[in-house]
């Protein structure tokens, strides 16, 4: 019991884990699933590939925040067609917080979204550009590999670059990454 109960205040002390202020960096790379929908772009699944990276500040109260990029690569599949290629390019700013306890939460705020649909528009490519947004959590499970869940969902404003009318043209995914985050101390 009293191994338990010392494993336990190890576990969750910020002293023995304490988090070294630094630049973060954090490549990533996993799956993503899930579907478009939308006046304009129609109903169709998503299934692709995607890596990325972070790269910002981690302060010593875990409390870290910088840029965020990602790239996928996958099928975009009508539920009336074919199965078409599909990629995708986002940039924007990230929040997170690292518990002391092996998990991480973050938030992205997606500025730029670019996405392809190979061939779908009567054989031409069709390009998408939107904003959006990431919400993720993560669990680090053995040394420097960390394990992450994480929602996202865009809004397309421009087809072909041109405005959409309609507002409801969007795509909601779910990514399952791999990362391998590492903090160069550093202090201004």
């Amino acid at each position: 019991m009293k191994y338990i109960f010392l494993s336990l205040i190890l576990l969750f002390s910020k002293s023995a884990f304490a988090e070294t202020a630094g630049v973060l960096t954090e490549p990533y790379a996993g799956y993503f699933t899930g579907e478009a929908s939308g006046t304009d772009i129609g109903k169709a699944d998503i299934k692709s590939y995607g890596y990325g990276a972070r790269l910002g500040y981690q302060t010593e109260t875990g409390w870290n925040f910088g840029l965020d990029y990602s790239q996928g690569k996958g099928d975009y599949e009508p539920s009336a067609g074919d199965k078409f290629d599909f990629s995708s390019k986002d940039g924007g700013v990230f929040v997170g917080y690292a518990f002391p306890a092996y998990i991480k939460v973050w938030a992205s705020y997606i500025f730029k979204h670019e996405a392809t649909i190979k061939e779908f528009n009567a054989g031409a490519d069709t390009e998408l550009d939107g904003e959006g947004f990431n919400v993720g959590i993560g669990i680090k499970g053995i040394p420097f590999v960390t394990v992450n869940l994480s929602y996202q969902e865009r809004k397309y404003d421009k087809m072909d670059g041109a405005e959409l009318a309609a507002s409801d043209n969007k795509t909601k995914l779910t990514l399952l990454s791999l990362s391998l985050p590492y903090n160069f101390p550093w202090k201004p």
